[in-house]
């Protein structure tokens, strides 16, 4: 098991569906993507971590969300930085995106200034 999926073979050829919007030529399997989103999301973290370190609101706001994804997959994916227009077969419908990512952040808003919990 690795991360969030199951993997049973990781030399599993990815799609062609699956490798649009690659950056890296390289990728051919799955262990391949593994390997390299893990490196681009540790370099993406760090910058995360200074950004919250300095103020927590500072990280709450749509146009952050969106540069930390194209930190995080921006060495990978064309895309990254966007919000998808197609489905997968993890996650909510591509439609809904916007709407349930201003939903996260008015609640960690909430959360933080009323602290509802412990």
């Amino acid at each position: 098991m690795t991360g969030l999926f199951f993997e049973p073979d990781d030399a599993t050829q990815l799609t062609q569906d699956e490798r649009e919007g690659l950056l890296q030529t390289w990728i051919a399997v799955r262990s391949d993507l593994n390997e390299a989103e893990e490196a681009n999301i540790a370099k993406g973290a760090s910058s995360a971590k200074k950004t919250r370190a300095r103020s927590p609101e500072a990280v709450l706001n749509e146009t952050f969300v969106r540069t930390l994804h194209k930190r995080m997959f921006g060495d990978v994916w064309a895309w990254a930085g966007t919000y998808r227009p197609s489905g997968r077969n993890i996650g909510i419908d591509a439609w809904r995106i916007p709407a349930e990512i201003a939903n996260l952040l008015d609640n960690m808003r909430f959360w933080l200034g009323q602290k509802p919990f412990p």
